[in-house]
């Protein structure tokens, strides 16, 4: 097989220039099919014919790019990302679909223990009630970062290798599905082993997350099978004397010290029912006493783990608590 070679555009520094890419080389294809084929038991011709079809993506590319140094993100960062998300016509739009899903988000908190405004949350954010599941085609943004991302290049090839799977076990053409530039699809946005791990259906048939019902009880089967504990925070509402993350790391990405040794250091909460040896992870965006924090707890970092992100396991549980009091106020559940 020869090299598969394309060419594409590409934008850069307000000029824009065509150059030749190549998806994948015979080597890559060859090891890629051999690997896959007995490790998840897809006939190798399956595997081949659909790896022709693929296309380089030219923006999933870009987005695998080193953009520099990660810092944390301020407080002027948060509120504008939290803008991005929490805003009438969104809430009134999740409030529309809770109304519309009330039976699929009753199944999920009963067969799961996750309540709606975890669901209603991810949903929102991920692709605003369903108005924007992506339209780039998962095979081609798959491809292109499973063997030209210069980071995470056994993930993608996993998942590469599981939307293959995916597509003959229920025998979809693997061209026709759309969804994100990194690969997630559906309402859900899940990514290929995510479908093949948490992907459950309403009524029973082939998870479709295209489907608004298979995508609630999807995500509910995810969050539970991430660790939720039912009946238990997420977060507590916070405030810090402007020393604490001075003395204490903040922002860990983790649970990092006891409640009891966050407050030893400056943290106060409302909150005085929960264990005081419950470990936790301040969250401040500022140094600033009079700006908010969080102490997140358990289930904070299960919604953490949709999206590696503390500023996206925030607002998708704010977003999810104003859509589900929207509702209320709407008389519809």
């Amino acid at each position: 097989m020869i090299y598969k070679t394309i060419f594409t555009a590409y934008l850069s520094l307000n000029f824009t220039y065509v150059f030749a890419t190549k998806v994948f080389t015979d080597d890559q294809e060859e090891r890629f099919v051999s690997t896959y084929s007995a490790k998840l038991n897809i006939p190798e011709k399956y595997m081949e014919k659909a790896l022709e079809r693929a296309i380089f993506q030219p923006r999933s590319y870009q987005l695998q790019q080193p953009s520099g140094k990660v810092s944390q993100p301020s407080q002027r960062s948060w509120e504008r990302y939290r803008r991005q998300f929490i805003y009438p016509a969104m809430i009134n739009r999740g409030a529309q679909f809770m109304c519309s899903h009330r039976d699929a988000l009753h199944k999920a908190r009963e067969k799961y223990g996750v309540p709606p405004e975890v669901i209603l949350g991810i949903i929102g954010v991920e692709t605003a009630y369903g108005t924007n599941t992506g339209h780039y085609r998962v095979l081609d943004a798959l491809a292109t970062v499973a063997f030209n991302s210069p980071r995470r290049v056994e993930f993608f090839q996993e998942e590469l290798a599981k939307y293959l799977l995916m597509c003959y076990k229920n025998d979809w053409d693997p061209e026709e599905m759309r969804g994100s530039i990194d690969g997630g699809f559906g309402i859900a946005q899940f990514m290929p082993s995510s479908y093949l791990d948490y992907a459950v259906s309403y009524n029973g048939d082939t998870p479709d997350l295209m489907i608004a019902n298979d995508a609630i009880v999807s995500i509910g089967n995810y969050i539970k099978g991430h660790g939720w504990k039912s009946g238990e925070p997420v977060y507590l509402n916070a405030k810090h004397n402007g020393k604490t993350c001075q003395t204490l790391r903040c922002n860990n990405r983790e649970l990092a010290y006891s409640i009891a040794t966050w407050k030893q250091n400056g943290v106060t909460v409302r909150s005085s029912a929960i264990d005081q040896s419950s470990m936790a992870d301040l969250i401040s965006f500022s140094n600033l006493a009079k700006n908010p924090a969080w102490l997140a707890l358990d289930n904070f970092f299960v919604i953490f783990a949709y999206n590696h992100s503390n500023r996206y396991a925030l607002v998708t549980y704010q977003l999810g608590q104003a859509v589900v009091a929207k509702a209320a106020k709407n008389g519809c559940i």
